[in-house]
C-alpha cells in the first residue's frame, strides 16, 4: 500500500531580488483557486549592493523557516541586462519567427545569435502595417548565467529565468478579465517599468526615464535635510495623506511627491498614447500599480485622476488567498498587503 504525502504540492519559489528586498512567493498548486502557500519580504543587508554569495547563502534556511518548501526557484532576469522590442517579421512563416527575432536582437545589440537567451510572441496588428509583428525580449547568456549560478551556489535549483514583464502579466491575470489593454506600472527603487497587456500577452514594455523611486527618495533627503529613515516614512507611509498637526517637513514632502507623481503621469500619458496609436486605437481600460511605491497613500487617486483611468494596486491580498499569514522581515512593510510582491508571485505562477 502506498500512502499519499500530506504535504501539498507546491510551485517553484518565485524570487525577485531587488535593491532593498528579497521578495519570495510560493503557490499551493493543489488548491482549486489561486492560493499562496508562503511569502516573504526580506530586507537586504545593504541597500543597492551587488548580489553576493555570502548574502544569498542563508536564504534557503530563511525561506524554510518562513514556510517555504523545496529548493526549486524561478528568478527575474535583471532589468538592466534585458533588451528587446516589437519586431516586424519579413516572413509569414510563424515557425521562423524565433530565429528571425534572435538574429535581429543579436544584430542590434552587437552580439552573436547563439549568445542570447530570448523569447518572442505575436502581438496584435500594428496600425498601417500589413506584416506580422512580434514582441521579442532577450539577454546575454553570460548575464543570465551569472545570476543563476549565484543562486545555485547557495543550494537552490534554478528552474528558470523569466522576464519581469511576463511575470507581472501573469499576476495581473488573476484579476477578472478586462476589455482592451491593461497597463501595469511597476515602480521600484532602480526603475519604473510600464507594461501593456492585451489578451494575456505583453504587447508593450518601456522603462520610464527619471521616474525611479530612488530619485524621489534622494530628493526628500537632500531638499528636506532629513535622515533616510524619515524619508522612507514620508515616501511610503505618509505619502500624500495630510495629518492634523503636520510638521513643515511633511507638508514639503507632499509637495515633492505631488510633483513627482504629476511628472510620472505625464510620462505615462505619452507612452500609453504612443502604444494605443500603434495598436490602432485599442483602448487602455485600467492601470494596475505594483512595486515598492504602489502602497504610497494617495498614489492611486492621484495617477487615476491625472490619467482618467481606473487605477488600483495589485498585491497578494488583492489577487488570492493565503494558506498562512504572509511574513515580512523585521524592518519590512506588511508583506501580505505589499504590491512589492507582485513580480515574485508572477514568477511562482
Amino acid at each position: 500500500m502506498k500512502f499519499r504525502s500530506s504535504q501539498p504540492r507546491r510551485s517553484p519559489i518565485g524570487i525577485d531580488a531587488g535593491p532593498r528586498y528579497f521578495a519570495a512567493v510560493q503557490m499551493d498548486e493543489e488548491s482549486p483557486r489561486p492560493r499562496i502557500a508562503a511569502a516573504l519580504l526580506l530586507p537586504r543587508e545593504q541597500f543597492s549592493a551587488p548580489l553576493s554569495h555570502s548574502e544569498i547563502k542563508p536564504l534557503p534556511t530563511i525561506l524554510r523557516r518562513a514556510g517555504f518548501s523545496g529548493n526549486k526557484i524561478v528568478l527575474a532576469a535583471p532589468l538592466d541586462k534585458q533588451f528587446g522590442g516589437i519586431l516586424e517579421m519579413p516572413s509569414s512563416d510563424t515557425s521562423a519567427y524565433t530565429q528571425i527575432s534572435r538574429i535581429e536582437l543579436a544584430r542590434t545589440n552587437r552580439c552573436a545569435p547563439d549568445s542570447l537567451e530570448m523569447d518572442c510572441w505575436p502581438v496584435p496588428e500594428i496600425a498601417g502595417k500589413s506584416a506580422a509583428h512580434v514582441m521579442a525580449v532577450g539577454c546575454r547568456h553570460d548575464d543570465a548565467s551569472k545570476q543563476l549560478d549565484l543562486f545555485e551556489s547557495a543550494g537552490f535549483d534554478a528552474h528558470a529565468l523569466d522576464i519581469r514583464a511576463a511575470a507581472l502579466s501573469r499576476a495581473a491575470a488573476l484579476l477578472p478579465p478586462s476589455p482592451g489593454m491593461t497597463a501595469i506600472l511597476d515602480i521600484s527603487w532602480p526603475a519604473t517599468l510600464l507594461v501593456l497587456v492585451c489578451d494575456g500577452d505583453v504587447v508593450f514594455e518601456r522603462r520610464l526615464a527619471d521616474t525611479d523611486l530612488q530619485r524621489v527618495h534622494e530628493a526628500l533627503v537632500q531638499r528636506l535635510h532629513v535622515e533616510t529613515e524619515l524619508a522612507d516614512y514620508l515616501l511610503l507611509e505618509a505619502g500624500l495623506d495630510a495629518m492634523p498637526g503636520d510638521a513643515p517637513a511633511a507638508r514639503s514632502a507632499r509637495t515633492i511627491l505631488s510633483g513627482y507623481l504629476d511628472g510620472l503621469a505625464t510620462e505615462l500619458a505619452t507612452s500609453m498614447g504612443y502604444a494605443t496609436e500603434k495598436y490602432d486605437g485599442v483602448a487602455i481600460m485600467q492601470l494596475l500599480l505594483c512595486g515598492d511605491a504602489a502602497a504610497m497613500p494617495g498614489i492611486c487617486s492621484r495617477l487615476g485622476d491625472r490619467l482618467k483611468l481606473a487605477t488600483r494596486t495589485i498585491s497578494p491580498a488583492d489577487l488570492c488567498t493565503a494558506a498562512q499569514p504572509v511574513q515580512a522581515g523585521q524592518s519590512g512593510p506588511a508583506a501580505g498587503n505589499s504590491p512589492a510582491l507582485a513580480a515574485a508571485m508572477g514568477l511562482a505562477l
